[in-house]
């Protein structure tokens, strides 16, 4: 689990949408009660995090602007693309945190 918090350690010291002072927003999924997902934002700068909740594995999608474009996924160190139609597919207890720059 160590690199896990070192990625979200060094995460949360250079990038402002972390900061206890940016704004928050939480997400409509169409599968809220297993998925719990938000964007924050401060200065220019933006985080998405999409949380699976339960013990299934789920499909979805997000119709939220805020999140399209194509930021990095943090944990794959990979760029995706999101827009209108994605569709998420995540594992029993799955996450995902994007960065926008």
């Amino acid at each position: 689990m160590a690199p896990f918090y070192s990625t979200l350690l060094h995460l949360r010291r250079k990038n402002p949408a972390l900061a206890t002072n940016a704004a928050y927003k939480k997400l409509q999924t169409g599968n809220d009660m297993a998925i719990f997902a938000y964007v924050r934002e401060k200065a220019g700068h933006k985080i998405a995090v999409i949380l699976n909740l339960s013990k299934e594995p789920q499909e979805f999608t997000i119709q939220e602007k805020k999140i399209y474009g194509n930021p990095l996924n943090v944990f794959s160190g990979k760029k995706e693309k999101l827009h209108a139609n994605h569709v998420y597919s995540m594992k029993p207890w799955g996450y995902i945190l994007y960065e926008y720059k």
